[in-house]
């Protein structure tokens, strides 16, 4: 297995998110999705960003980072790649920003050390997958002024249960279909016969086999390396950081409320977790909610997060297909929402589940096809995270 999720993109000759800025079109359409990411889910102004400080890891050929550029950031970029960081020096000069990179640091965010502290941290697309992810998040966190602001992104656990079934699925049929190697042509053959109709579907430039090997058969796909709000937002509390936005953006923890009630920290997470029990379905099928849900029990989040945990723990050889199936306490609640869309999908997810229990590659394709709605919905797998530094 490849160290770390660039190494087995490398070893793939993988890139899995190309941005492309050939032509004028490109580079507008980059840079208004990233200004629609910071001003309008992550509460950044890039306005605000002339003249700040920003600390970005991981950068891969700067194309994000660009973004900032354009709106007056001092940018210290730290890549480790050599190649990369000649690319990142083509990138600004082609726009004549390179002035705005005021170091360019040759490390992992590892080794990087600095007594500077910077208006704004970044790091995008990698920080999930690593074993010391909490200590380099402790690390990320102190790097800001107070004041200042971090941004990072995750695979979600629960936002990402379809994925992880689909990857399951694929791993299932392999096995019956006696496929022993889930990196091979024929793993991709049987993706593109039981998924490709439903990617096809999907207005997206990615191919399929670029989600195969990015999501199905990547190995920093799989629970260890998933991440979640549960997680994440005490971590951050107890580094004096406090949530500002999100990606996709769905928690109200602030609506409805007047300016002069400023909780702490930890209550004010506690209502953005109060939010995300209510928001259950939104995370799991990625369907809007169009009807008010309660508050789920504390013992079905645990269980929808376990679920994962077991599916992701087929793909790798270490649960038995017999032994899955959909915890009681979350079928419940998903059976009995307010929304039909949720209760169809329920339906689904336990036929589905109780195929792939059974020794037929056939049978279990035929019930993934014939879902009402599950083989149409995508959940809610990549998120991104803001939060400031208290002013301490």
């Amino acid at each position: 297995m490849s160290e770390t999720l660039l190494a087995y993109y490398e070893e793939n000759a993988f890139n899995p998110v190309p941005i492309r800025l050939s032509s004028e079109t490109d580079w507008r359409d980059h840079a208004a999705k990233r200004r629609n990411l910071y001003e309008r889910h992550l509460g950044i102004p890039v306005r605000l960003l002339n003249g700040s400080s920003v600390l970005e890891f991981g950068c891969n050929s700067g194309e994000n980072a660009l973004v900032l550029a354009v709106h007056g950031a001092r940018l210290t970029l730290v890549e480790p790649h050599a190649q990369t960081m000649v690319q990142i020096r083509h990138t600004f000069e082609q726009y004549d920003l390179d002035s705005k990179i005021e170091k360019l640091v040759g490390q992992g965010v590892d080794e990087f050390q600095s007594d500077r502290l910077f208006d704004l941290v970044l790091a995008e697309g990698f920080l999930y997958t690593l074993n010391n992810r909490d200590e380099i998040l402790d690390k990320l966190c102190k790097l800001i002024a107070p004041g200042g602001m971090g941004v990072l992104s995750f695979n979600d656990r629960v936002g990402g249960t379809l994925e992880i079934l689909r990857r399951a699925l694929l791993h299932r049929i392999c096995q019956l279909s006696g496929i022993e190697d889930i990196h091979s042509e024929a793993s991709l053959l049987v993706t593109r016969s039981t998924f490709g109709p439903d990617w096809n579907r999907i207005p997206t430039s990615r191919t399929i086999e670029a989600w195969w090997k990015d999501n199905l058969v990547n190995p920093f796909y799989t629970s260890p390396y998933l991440w979640s709000y549960h997680e994440l937002l005490p971590r951050l509390g107890q580094n004096d950081c406090q949530v500002s936005g999100t990606s996709p953006s769905w928690s109200l923890a602030d609506a409805y409320s007047w300016y002069k009630d400023v909780p702490e920290a930890p209550a004010r997470h506690d209502r953005i977790l109060s939010e995300w029990s209510r928001n259950l379905g939104y995370f799991l099928t990625g369907l809007r909610p169009d009807h008010a849900e309660r508050e789920s029990d504390p013992v079905v989040v645990t269980e929808a997060h376990d679920f994962v945990d077991r599916l992701s723990d087929y793909t790798v050889g270490t649960e038995r297909a017999e032994n899955l199936f959909v915890p009681s306490a979350l079928h419940g609640t998903l059976s009995r929402s307010a929304d039909p869309r949720i209760r169809a999908f329920s339906r689904d997810l336990s036929a589905v589940i109780s195929a792939f229990r059974e020794d037929d590659h056939t049978a279990l394709q035929d019930a993934y096809r014939n879902t009402e709605l599950l083989n149409d919905l995508w959940g809610t797998p990549y998120h991104y995270l803001s939060f400031r530094r208290e002013h301490i």
